[in-house]
């Protein structure tokens, strides 16, 4: 797994944002790599560790 992935919107389904592995303490980094859950690492065409926007990319590709 890279340093970035996109966790999907816990209300909404289809809003992703950006979970990065510096922004996160070690042990729940530890947890997501981990966990029995296939991760997105790329929406809208733009990978997770590259997204710089206000705006929540939506489509997984």
């Amino acid at each position: 797994m890279g340093d970035a992935v996109y966790q999907a919107d816990q209300t909404r389904g289809d809003l992703w944002a950006p979970v990065r592995r510096a922004e996160i303490d070690g042990d729940d980094w530890l947890a997501l790599v981990y966990a029995d859950t296939t991760w997105v690492t790329q929406v809208d065409g733009i990978l997770a560790e590259e997204w710089r926007s206000s705006k929540r990319p939506s489509h997984p590709t």
